[in-house]
């Protein structure tokens, strides 16, 4: 994982360079690329997924997507489930309040 970030922060920094430099774009998003497909293997490294071969790079990128993809639908349960709850628990202070409020007017009758 330190090689990754490593190469990632060397390819950032000839990047830079480039830039300063007023180098051809081409080589300028292949050294950006770069940077970036090393920290994506370094952060699926850091939990658990190692991707090599020959199609590392469509894998690591397909990989990345389905992780995010999954961690979102998980957000999205834990927040729904969470309205659910608060929606209950306001539902239910509404009877209460209800309730008190028609008891009170009983009482000023």
């Amino acid at each position: 994982m330190d090689a990754l970030h490593d190469n990632a922060l060397e390819s950032l920094s000839a990047a830079d360079f480039l830039v300063k430099k007023i180098f051809h774009h081409c080589g300028l998003l292949f050294l950006t690329y770069y940077s970036m497909y090393y920290m994506a293997k370094a952060v699926l490294i850091s939990i658990g997924f190692k991707v090599s071969g020959e199609v590392s790079h469509c894998v690591t990128g397909d990989v990345l997507i389905v992780l995010v993809i999954n961690k979102l639908k998980k957000q999205i349960l834990e927040d729904l489930d969470e309205a659910r709850t608060e929606f209950d628990e306001i539902d239910d202070l509404t009877d209460d309040i209800i309730e008190l409020y028609d008891l009170e007017h009983k009482k000023r009758k």
